[in-house]
């Protein structure tokens, strides 16, 4: 299968995932601000912790490549010029 079919095909299975996900929630009633608070801590976590292994991921692959390199004056070239240094 062609690499941009295949994605076509990953990407609507995802999205008929997500829907089918929220059809609970759209028929339960309303959830209290407890459970709320609660359901927000923790996909506040989730992401923390996937934010720490993405850049520990970038970190280890080393420094920027040319694409990002600090002579290049896009803005990513700055950016490099800022974290290199």
């Amino acid at each position: 299968m062609a690499p941009t079919l295949t994605v076509l095909v990953y990407s609507a299975v995802a999205a008929g995932a997500a829907a089918l996900g929220a059809i609970p929630a759209a028929l339960r009633r309303p959830l209290s601000l407890r459970w709320l608070g609660w359901a927000n801590a923790l996909a506040a976590g989730l992401m923390l912790g996937a934010a720490y292994r993405l850049m520990m991921i970038g970190l280890e692959r080393g420094p920027l490549t040319s694409w990002a390199s600090p002579s290049s004056s896009r803005p990513t070239g700055r950016l490099a010029r800022m974290i290199s240094s």
